[in-house]
């Protein structure tokens, strides 16, 4: 089992490795079997290995003209799991700047992330990336969820 001390240091060097454009860091700090969640119903949503992964991760710069900088806010760790908060923004070629607000919830698994799970926003990747990842057809929404605690019904409607 990682410890939180440590679960936060590598999930927060793997961000910023794989932020900074340091691939062989990030991918060094990834297990195998590693895999990556974005919901929603975008072509690029559901559920990915960690090729998939990189694969959707190459999505976004080809549309924008400058660096994307990300920075970090609120990081909070329990046990093996990590969550950070964070907000993205870069130029866009026809003026104007891409911005994002992201919560990203990591899995740490002997040093190494196993799983992320990334929820942003999808309209400004929808409004920016203008490709089949994000123009094709929508695809059903897979559930994040890789465990349910709890289950919660509001009151009846009439």
């Amino acid at each position: 089992m990682t410890t939180t001390a440590t679960a936060r240091d590598v999930g927060l060097r793997w961000l910023t490795a794989l932020c900074s454009g340091d691939a062989e860091t990030a991918i060094s700090l990834m297990t195998d079997d590693f895999r990556y969640c974005l919901p929603g119903s975008l072509p690029t949503a559901g559920w990915w290995d960690r090729d998939g992964f990189f694969e959707v991760a190459q999505m976004l710069p080809p549309f924008l003209s400058g660096p994307l900088t990300v920075r970090l806010g609120d990081v909070t760790a329990q046990d093996d799991r990590v969550w950070v908060e964070a907000e993205s923004e870069a130029p866009l070629p026809a003026g104007g700047t891409y911005s994002n607000a992201y919560v990203f919830a990591l899995k740490v698994r002997d040093g190494k992330v196993v799983e992320m799970k990334e929820y942003c926003d999808a309209l400004p990747v929808l409004e920016t990336v203008d490709s089949p990842r994000t123009r094709g057809p929508r695809k059903p929404r897979e559930s994040a969820l890789t465990v349910v605690t709890a289950t919660i019904q509001g009151p009846a409607t009439q």
